[in-house]
């Protein structure tokens, strides 16, 4: 439900913004499973098709031979629409959708499938790898993405390829390394529609004929599209910082490493989320009950009377290759931890009625051992072991402290604090194996086994404060620090044949198989204050076949690709507020659908993409089969640039870009529903012919088109529901130079 619309403010008086912005330089938008494109723009128009590599499975692989539904975005596509986080990311890949709830939780699916919002506890089943190192929790998926090479997105189940948890779906994040000569680039942008900046760089220096280090950071400050009339603030605001450290070397002939640090810092300031309803009276501090771009809420216990979230971050790995006879011998070790606290007005209102408030610690060790035969051999594999070892603890306290309710025992109800204390210690050890067999020159078989072992320690207990009432002794009733354990041991799998049908068709058919442990909820309802019972959810397995096809044409400028797809998921953990309390548990699920992509590019500077997908996502809830939630049907992804040489050193493109998600459930039962969003994106820019500097102008959803991200019941029975818009428009001047 998200209560009447209205669009908010076209015509705002702005320079720059619905008409004069056209989005889009050469190789934006592009579908990941076409070859990148690279336009030599010294004098020549005729583009040059370089294949894309991509490396989630542990070796170079051009993308286009492995025999999985693959979308990889590469910088100048990430530059071209400004592209700044995970969430960015999703408005530039047909089929996937990252929704962000109020509380920081995530909502991010793949075909319709992943993990809903809220816990913490629970890891997600689209795994996400920073250069091979595996992220656990949600909490690091918002954190600044900047001096990126490449971020591959797979989708279906490919744990025993990519890694750990990668039931669902995978994200793997390649990171810049440092190039063989001295070099400095840099890059900034200004909001002109709202505000706000951002600024990048990085340099490269040479250690000698060995070793080359590179310095890369970023600071942003994005402003927000909702104005709040209960504190005048523009929210949410994003503030987010970060650098890393990257460290190529070759101490030997035979032995090569490369060491990283990263920092990250990211705050968000203030909520989009507003209170709508049907038109018609609403209680006092509701606002004006319209999805736009208004909201009225406050809470005094956050800094300028605003919602508030901070997480940071320290990500450092080594990744070492050492040569043995024609084998090589790989080991990755990875250290992972944060800091968060998130303080959320989760009433949505100018009342103080519910406020909940966290602080989460996570420390996380990883290490990678492994063997792998050279790349291009007929027989291609690798086999290794794996270990992770984390601690999380998290403690919650949620404000209640709605009035006068029920009418008949004022105050009984939604009303009275409690908090819950939830500490988790997870141990995970798996060995793996997988390879590819080219049986002929036109049929190709892989497939790989990952054995798991996986424990959690868990300790949850809950206490209340007053005033006691019945919502916080018998509704939610407080238990005692209980030990609780959760264990599992699964086999993951996948089997895929290739065949060449000709030199432009490519077939392949692939099963897949994953699990994402099960474990203890930290947010469900413990209405028998018994955690054991109430809080434990199964382990979740999914299932899946592929069928795929790859086509190219006319020398390679025209490539399209077809996925026929069907996933089955046993005991999908699933996650709903029902306006009282979030309850998590486990259902049967199931999507299907078709994958589509295609891309044309001509000689005459024309670069027109298309990627389309159609998912049925569905759970079973009472012997019915329902939408999954964050799963829209429908979503495609459409752009066409023109690029052209302006002066004998200068080009200059000029482009459109067109996002559509079908609509999409936000709570389970197929409740509070999210219209079509068809947001608009135009760009004009101008570079230097040898890539040394450039200038754009940049819009994204330009024609300010409203839709919920996400939407769903109030805590507080006396208002009505509440729902987040997605991000309305912007207008980025941007420019960047290298040398």
């Amino acid at each position: 439900m998200q209560g009447s619309h209205r669009e908010p403010l076209l015509g705002s008086g702005h320079v720059c913004t619905a008409l004069s912005l056209i989005v889009l330089s050469c190789s934006a938008l592009a579908p990941g499973r076409v070859a990148a494109v690279e336009v030599d723009t010294a004098d020549a128009v005729e583009p040059v098709i370089t294949a894309i590599i991509v490396t989630a499975r542990k070796r170079p692989q051009v993308l286009e031979s492995v025999p999985a539904s693959i979308y990889a975005v590469n910088t100048p596509m990430l530059a071209a629409t400004a592209t700044r986080n995970l969430i960015d990311l999703a408005g530039q890949v047909a089929g996937m959708v990252f929704s962000r709830a109020p509380d920081e939780g995530l909502a991010l699916t793949l075909r319709g499938v992943g993990t809903p919002a809220r816990s913490h506890a629970f890891d997600q089943s689209i795994a996400l790898f920073l250069d091979g190192t595996f992220l656990a929790k949600g909490q690091l998926y918002p954190l600044a993405l900047f001096d990126i090479e490449r971020v591959e997105v797979w989708r279906g189940p490919h744990s025993t390829e990519v890694g750990k948890n990668a039931s669902v779906g995978a994200l793997s994040v390649v990171s810049r390394e440092p190039g063989a000569t001295n070099a400095l680039d840099a890059e900034g942008s200004w909001d002109v529609e709202r505000g706000g900046y951002a600024l990048g760089g990085g340099a490269d220096i040479q250690l000698g004929a060995d070793s080359a280090l590179r310095l890369a950071g970023t600071h942003f400050d994005r402003h927000g599209w909702v104005s709040n009339g209960a504190t005048g603030n523009d929210v949410p605001e994003d503030r987010d910082s970060g650098v890393r450290l990257t460290l190529r070397t070759s101490p030997r002939e035979r032995l090569s490493g490369v060491l990283r640090f990263q920092y990250g810092d990211h705050e968000r300031l203030g909520t989009a989320t507003q209170l709508v309803s049907p038109p018609g009276p609403v209680p006092p501090a509701a606002g004006d009950s319209t999805l736009d771009d208004h909201s009225f809420a406050f809470t005094p216990r956050g800094p300028e009377g605003e919602s508030h979230h901070e997480t940071r971050a320290h990500i450092a790995s080594a990744h070492f290759e050492f040569g043995a006879g024609s084998r090589r011998l790989v080991s990755e070790t990875a250290w992972v931890d944060f800091d968060a606290s998130t303080l959320d007005d989760i009433d949505f209102s100018a009342s103080a009625n519910v406020d909940f408030l966290r602080d989460e610690t996570f420390r996380q060790f990883s290490q990678e051992l492994r063997v792998a035969t050279p790349p291009g051999e007929r027989l291609e594999y690798l086999a290794g072991v794996f270990y992770l070892r984390s601690s999380w603890d998290s403690i919650e306290t949620q404000y209640w402290n709605v009035p006068g309710f029920p009418p008949e025992t004022p105050g009984q109800l939604f009303n009275g604090p409690f908090t819950n204390d939830f500490t988790q210690d997870t141990q995970s050890a798996a060995v793996f194996a997988n390879g590819t067999w080219r049986a002929t020159q036109r049929v190709q078989l892989s497939a790989g086994l990952r054995l798991t072992d996986e424990r959690k320690d868990v300790v949850y207990g809950r206490f209340s404060t007053a005033p006691l009432t019945l919502w916080n002794t018998m509704i939610n009733p407080p238990f005692a620090r209980t030990p609780l354990e959760f264990d599992g041991r699964f086999l993951d799998g996948n089997l895929a044949a290739q065949f060449e049908l000709s030199e432009q068709t490519t077939l392949y058919a692939s099963y897949g198989r994953g699990n994402k442990l099960g474990g203890f909820v930290e947010t469900t309802s413990v209405p028998n204050a018994d955690p054991a019972r109430d809080a434990r959810i199964e382990t979740e397995t999914t299932t899946s076949w592929e069928l795929g096809a790859r086509f190219r044409a006319l020398e390679d400028h025209f490539r399209a690709g077809a996925t026929l797809f069907y996933m089955d998921i046993a005991d999908f953990q699933d996650t709903t507020f029902d306006g009282t309390a979030f309850v998590t548990t486990n259902l049967p699920a199931r999507s299907k659908g078709v994958e589509l992509e295609a891309s044309w590019i001509t000689l005459q500077g024309i670069d027109a993409r298309l990627a389309v997908t159609w998912a049925d996502a569905t759970e079973i809830i009472d012997g019915r089969a329902l939408q999954l939630t964050q799963a829209p049907r429908w979503s495609s992804v459409a752009s066409f640039v023109y690029s052209h040489g302006l002066a004998p050193a200068v080009r200059g493109s000029i482009g459109i870009d067109l996002l559509y998600r079908d609509v999409m459930f936000n709570q389970r039962g197929e409740l509070f529903p999210s219209s079509t969003f068809a947001p608009l994106g135009l760009r004009v820019g101008v570079e230097d012919a040898a890539g040394r500097w450039g200038i754009a102008l940049i819009g994204r959803n330009v024609t300010n088109r409203v839709s919920a991200e996400i939407a769903g019941p109030t805590p507080d029975p006396s208002e009505p529901p509440a729902a987040s818009p997605e991000a309305l428009r912007s207008v980025l001047l941007s420019a960047w130079f290298r040398r």
